[in-house]
């Protein structure tokens, strides 16, 4: 009896601790995501800001702009 007790016991506490890494999983998965979600929003500013100084270039280079 005093085994199953047992058993039980550290049934139980398996169950907690697998709980407990599922959410500190959890949370580092939303961790990651809001750091890459941020880092592409970086890109995009970075790329858009690119895209637009080639396109003044060009428009310096056609005549038709001047440079901001």
């Amino acid at each position: 009896m005093a085994t199953q007790a047992r058993l039980a016991a550290l049934r139980g506490e398996l169950k907690a601790d697998i709980e407990q890494v599922r959410e500190e999983l959890k949370t580092a998965i939303d961790r990651l995501a809001l750091g890459i979600d941020a880092r592409l929003e970086g890109m995009g500013t970075v790329i858009a800001d690119h895209v637009q100084d080639t396109d003044q270039q060009l428009d310096l280079l056609a005549g038709n702009g001047r440079w901001e």
